[in-house]
């Protein structure tokens, strides 16, 4: 393995043999080259991003099915018993198996997990069960908050509906004082930190706020909806108005725009009657001018991906074109569903490269008709596509920022010599694109 770099706290991950995919097993050395876990069960070790005296191990990499190891005094040790479905990201849904979750703990002190049933629970780092497991409810976490819902089967398939909400602390306590049709909570943007910005709640078609301190119901359900973004949260009231409110709910920007949108290049903007302004908050210093010139129109063709054909007029995030170049919307499932591994951060900004994880095709939708022309704007952070750092200012095809959604140039460059796509286009089938998985 080489030098002592390659060791975190004195254990260092081995595989059986070189290459990629499935086929690769992992195993653990410590310092001394000694064999702690033999590289003939899981595919992946990875250690926690907070606590690096936890490690991770994965016999299924995309379910992130597997178990926890912790490094003690007396070496290292299993501590689950039975191998758990481990989420990574925070992702809430349900589908005709059942509801399923990704639960981000990069900064959280308790895991939500599943186990094959399905059944959901709670166990914290040290793999001590907050809440046992059971077919009877669903978990999911965020920060250091859990949610859990209680499941019913509907009349349709077996598909499982969500119910009665509520949000409880990482002792498994109840904070919350009613319950809820869904729930969203918002944390602080940063990577080392898990304070929640807000939670926004959901009841009878109506949406609300809850303090963040004792977790009772801000408004009186007479707003239209909330969507937070760089510490903030913007609000629609009942006369669909639009307004600012900072962390403690106060009103910053008072409800006078017709819409709010907020992007990585211009902060906030502020639309009325046509016309597009900045928005400087209070204590902010003021943003660079918008930039109008990037006008981008939807597909007047077929699109086409690994055997899908995409319904571009009832997506959330559309396909578009933009200087007769197609633009896909990076969001995590297209990406992974075209066998592309991002990450982000807000000091390095964007990585991708070609990866051996794919999904399937998973989509959000939209009932709003999009409009012919879009306006996004280029996005300004740093950008790496397969290690290589890119000058996106001066690219012919640059990647686009439109609603808060990074978008990305389907381009001969890109698609097949970055990423190995097989592509092609056609007037009577449009285009079409098959990504391939390393072997």
């Amino acid at each position: 393995m080489g030098s002592d770099n390659k060791f975190i706290n004195g254990y260092g991950v081995i595989q059986d043999k070189e290459g990629y995919g499935t086929s690769i097993k992992n195993g653990l050395v410590d310092k001394n080259y000694n064999i702690v876990l033999k590289p003939d069960t899981y595919l992946q070790i990875e250690f926690d991003s907070i606590d690096k005296n936890i490690l991770y191990a994965y016999t299924d990499i995309y379910y992130r099915y597997g178990d926890i190891y912790k490094i003690t005094d007396n070496g290292l040790i299993k501590i689950t018993s039975e191998p758990y479905y481990m989420n990574l990201l925070y992702f809430i849904s349900a589908n005709a198996y059942g509801p399923y979750s990704y639960s981000y703990f990069n900064n959280s002190s308790v895991i939500a997990v599943a186990k094959v049933g399905p059944q959901f629970g709670v166990i914290n780092r040290n793999g001590q069960i907050i809440i046992p497991f059971s077919s009877d409810y669903y978990c999911a976490t965020s920060g250091n908050l859990i949610m859990k819902y209680r499941t019913e089967q509907t009349e349709v398939g077996n598909k499982v509906a969500l119910k009665e909400g509520k949000i409880l602390d990482d002792k498994g306590n109840i904070v919350t004082h009613s319950t809820y049709d869904w729930i969203d909570i918002f944390l602080e943007s940063s990577e080392t930190k898990d304070n929640v910005v807000a939670i926004v709640v959901y009841k009878d078609g109506k949406v609300n706020l809850l303090n963040t301190n004792d977790y009772q119901e801000v408004f009186d359900w007479s707003n239209n909806s909330f969507r937070v973004y760089e510490n903030h949260i913007i609000a629609k009231n009942s006369e669909g108005k639009t307004g600012i409110l900072d962390k403690n709910m106060k009103i910053v920007i008072d409800y006078i725009y017709d819409e709010i949108i907020w992007t990585e290049e211009d902060g906030f903007l502020g639309y009325t009657d046509s016309v597009i302004e900045n928005i400087k908050l209070p204590d902010k210093t003021p943003v660079k001018s918008v930039n109008l010139d990037v006008s981008a129109k939807l597909p007047t063709f077929d699109i086409t991906l690994n055997g899908v054909k995409i319904q571009n007029d009832t997506r959330l995030y559309p396909f578009i074109v933009y200087n007769d170049i197609t633009y896909f919307p990076m969001t995590y499932y297209d990406s992974r569903f075209l066998n592309l591994k991002t990450e982000w951060s807000t000091t390095t900004g964007l990585k991708v490269s070609k990866a051996n994880e794919s999904s399937g095709y998973i989509t959000d939708t939209t009932k709003m008709k999009h409009p012919n022309t879009v306006k996004p704007t280029i996005a300004d952070f740093d950008i790496y596509i397969n290690n290589q750092k890119i000058d996106n200012e001066n690219e012919p095809y640059p990647l686009l920022i439109y609603k808060d959604i990074t978008y990305f140039p389907m381009t001969w460059r890109f698609g097949v010599d970055e990423f190995g796509w097989d592509y092609k286009y056609t007037n009577d089938k449009g285009l079409q694109i098959n990504s391939q998985i390393l072997k």
